[in-house]
């Protein structure tokens, strides 16, 4: 007679009673014949016999390894006698599977993000279940989980996406009141939140306006200046104004959109640099930013509005540095001068010898617009060696 068993490998974590393998008898001719099955004692402890099963007793989970269970079967006619030893193989049991990832959200990237009154945020959800009605709504921190200011499914619309997504980017308009809010992710059409992030709504920072990239700039009569707005509402119809410091913010000298010109641009700007002209006549003035066509300011700058600077002569000697003979005669040119202003403008005046040099101790003069050898003075030469004389020319006018 043969005894055999349906199976001799187990994890270490079943509970006690659970069924190792199914114990067979078969005689030589393969017929099975019913049998009482008993281990000997040796086996005992981690083993027992229930019927014809091998089954565990442990209630903590057992040490891995093999074991024997040595098993004895009594035919049920008595006829039949045998034994067997079998090595059970008891396993490490499996580690559990790693929990399902947990849904998250957040506000711009992060938690706890700080935002503008009505600015365009961004609210992130990862790790969703996945169903095409799941769906985000941003409330006052605080009220209950069934109450929101507005809401998106993660189509980033009031219509469920076609499919289900486990992660979306949704573009979502901030509160209009300061204060705390919540971004809160809701599955499945439910009122249930699995994740939440915290937010706080802000005041937009100020408008404010500069002129030449600075306050209190100067610049010149009728000169083009930068007019520089940031932090503007961004309506299309912002403007700005240049107006006489001290009058009344309904009162401007000229004015523009943040388009630069007298048409409003097609969508709104926060921020600009629009080139003006300066006015013409000297004094204190204001550049204004003004929202949406009305006639409040909200930034201002002074500026000051200055002359333009005198025009001054400009003298050039041809060429620069002459280099003559020191046998060269009386009255001999040794350069050329001319004047021209600074503007452009012709010069009307003279030009004459004037410290440090003058005219180099009598050696030079001045002769129309050249500068020659002085008739009357001791000439340059001769000389033993290279000698070097200087001139100072000064205009008069």
């Amino acid at each position: 007679m043969t005894i055999t068993i349906s199976n001799l490998t187990i994890s270490n974590n079943v509970p006690a009673g659970t069924t190792i393998g199914v114990l067979t008898a078969q005689d030589a001719s393969g017929t099975i014949i019913p049998c009482d099955y008993r281990l000997t004692k040796g086996s005992l402890g981690y083993f027992a016999i229930a019927g014809n099963l091998l089954v565990t007793t442990w209630s903590t989970p057992a040490t891995a390894g093999y074991y024997p269970a040595r098993i004895r079967a009594i035919g049920s006619n008595g006829m039949f006698r045998e034994s067997a030893t079998f090595i059970v193989n008891i396993v490490p049991a499996a580690p559990p599977p790693p929990p399902p990832p947990v849904a998250s959200i957040t506000v711009n990237g992060s938690t706890n993000a700080v935002v503008s009154e009505g600015a365009a945020l961004t609210v992130n959800v990862s790790n969703g279940p996945g169903n095409t009605a799941d769906w985000v709504g941003l409330a006052v921190a605080g009220t209950p989980d069934t109450t929101f200011i507005s809401w998106d499914y993660l189509s980033g619309t009031q219509t469920p996406p076609a499919t289900g997504m486990t992660s979306a980017t949704i573009t979502m308009t901030a509160p209009t009141n300061d204060g705390p809010y919540e971004a809160r992710f809701y599955p499945d059409n439910a009122f249930t939140v699995s994740a939440r992030t915290g937010f706080s709504v802000t005041p937009p920072p100020a408008a404010s306006i500069t002129v030449n990239g600075t306050a209190n700039a100067a610049v010149t009569e009728g000169a083009a200046l930068t007019v520089n707005v940031t932090n503007g509402p961004g309506n299309t119809t912002d403007w700005v104004g240049l107006a006489v410091a001290g009058t009344p913010d309904t009162a401007f000298i000229s004015w523009d959109y943040l388009s630069g010109t007298q048409t409003p641009p097609a969508t709104g700007m926060t921020s600009a640099t629009i080139t003006m002209t300066a006015p013409t006549s000297d004094g204190p003035y204001e550049a204004r930013f003004y929202p949406n066509n009305a006639s409040t300011v909200s930034a201002r700058t002074g500026f000051s509005v200055t002359p333009p600077a005198a025009p001054q002569p400009v003298i050039t000697i041809t060429p620069t540095t002459p280099e003559v003979p020191d046998m060269t005669p009386l009255g001999a040119v040794v350069a050329t001068y001319a004047v021209a202003m600074s503007d452009g403008s012709p010069f009307s005046g003279t030009v004459r010898f004037a410290a440090p040099f003058f005219d180099a101790g009598g050696i030079f003069a001045l002769s129309g617009n050249n500068i020659i050898v002085n008739p009357n003075g001791p000439g340059i030469g001769p000389n033993i060696t290279t000698m070097t004389d200087r001139i100072t020319l000064e205009t008069v006018q």
